[in-house]
């Protein structure tokens, strides 16, 4: 039998349950999580107070303010530059709705130096009847 990945098998710990509706339909009644370990955390909690770093320490694993500072400046720095593209992206969109618009305009009068054409040909095509 081939292996599949652990998302593909199917255990009593991820069926869910279901009841019939007024309508006799089935609608799932709750949802059966996949037992897991709780996630790792690098805080020492021999202190009553979470999230106090005068009463607990960080482990050596890694300085969480550290990484989570780190992260943060990458985000701000992130968005500063996207802020930037979109600028620049407006800039262009404008030089472009410009430069349409002004060639809408020469269509237009294009058109309307046609529409006059064609009513003096029309005109005359009368007149000549």
């Amino acid at each position: 039998m081939p292996k599949r990945h652990r998302s593909q098998v199917s255990t009593p710990s991820d069926e869910m349950d279901y009841e019939n509706t007024m309508d006799g339909h089935p609608r799932p009644k709750r949802l059966k999580r996949f037992s897991s370990s709780p996630l790792p955390t690098t805080y020492n909690s021999s202190s009553e107070t979470m999230g106090t770093e005068s009463k607990g320490s960080y482990s050596s694993d890694g300085n969480v303010f550290a990484s989570l500072s780190k992260r943060v400046n990458q985000l701000s720095s992130d968005y500063e530059e996207m802020k930037a593209k979109l600028a620049k992206e407006r800039a262009s969109n404008a030089k472009l709705r410009s430069m349409i618009e002004s060639l809408l305009a020469c269509l237009q009068s294009s058109l309307n130096m046609m529409h006059m054409f064609l009513d003096k040909l029309r005109r005359e095509r009368q007149e000549n009847k």
